[in-house]
């Protein structure tokens, strides 16, 4: 609830200071897929970090700027994390290999430059870079399978809660590209981006040294359409 209370606010003084500069010309939806991962240092022996692929939803506004810039605002419903194989030796038990997928889920707010390129062809591309902060919604582990010595061992099927584990915020990078398509009255887009993490989102015991940040390739397409007049 506090995370969408903070969006709300966020949207309405964004909102504000956009009819002072200038009007929205085009609004969107879209979705896609986002094949994140986790960064951990000091890395962990016998932990072996892969890539999610998870869902991610979300609107856009865009406003022309003064000059060669697009403003794009872009709430974004982001599901990050990773998967996790794991070995561990146990002195009573014998070697224990398990495998994890951590799901964490982020309301994203990226406010991205957007550089529109001139072309001849229908397609127009663009490329964009810009600030991102995001509010964790969620933070879950799911165990898929656990072994002992190589034996399968009975799990419960059921994610466990790890969102104390993780801050309530997460700041990062987004950059990418994409085209552009008309669609009748509106267009039609597709996009690839990169979400580079730069804030620490893990609560790291005190004393103790280390970092886990979020990074993701988001592959996406939606449809624009045009506000106001």
């Amino acid at each position: 609830m506090r995370q969408l209370i903070i969006c709300a606010m966020l949207t309405f003084l964004f909102s504000q200071t956009l009819s002072v500069l200038a009007q929205p010309n085009m609004g969107g939806f879209f979705a896609g897929v986002n094949m994140g991962n986790i960064s951990e240092e000091p890395e962990e022996d016998g932990v072996e970090l892969k890539s999610r692929t998870a869902l991610l939803v979300g609107g856009l506004i865009l406003i022309d700027l003064p000059g060669s810039p697009t403003l794009v605002f872009a709430p974004t419903y982001a599901q990050k994390g990773s998967k996790i194989n794991g070995s561990v030796q146990d002195p009573s038990l014998g070697l224990i290999d398990t495998e994890q997928v951590w799901k964490l889920t982020y309301l994203d707010i990226p406010v991205l430059f957007r550089f529109n390129f001139q072309s001849d062809s229908k397609s127009k591309p663009y490329v964009f870079i810009g600030p991102n902060i995001g509010f964790l919604i969620s933070a879950k582990v799911g165990v898929e399978s656990v072994s002992i010595d190589g034996v399968p061992q009975d799990i419960r099927d059921e994610d466990v809660d790890i969102k104390e584990f993780f801050k309530s915020t997460d700041f990062g990078l987004n950059l990418g590209g994409g085209l552009t398509l008309p669609f009748g009255k509106n267009s039609i887009f597709l996009e690839a981006a990169y979400n580079l993490g730069i804030a620490n989102v893990g609560e790291i015991p005190e004393g103790e040294d280390g970092s886990v940040k979020n990074r993701g390739l988001q592959l996406k397409g939606g449809i624009l359409f045009p506000l106001g007049k």
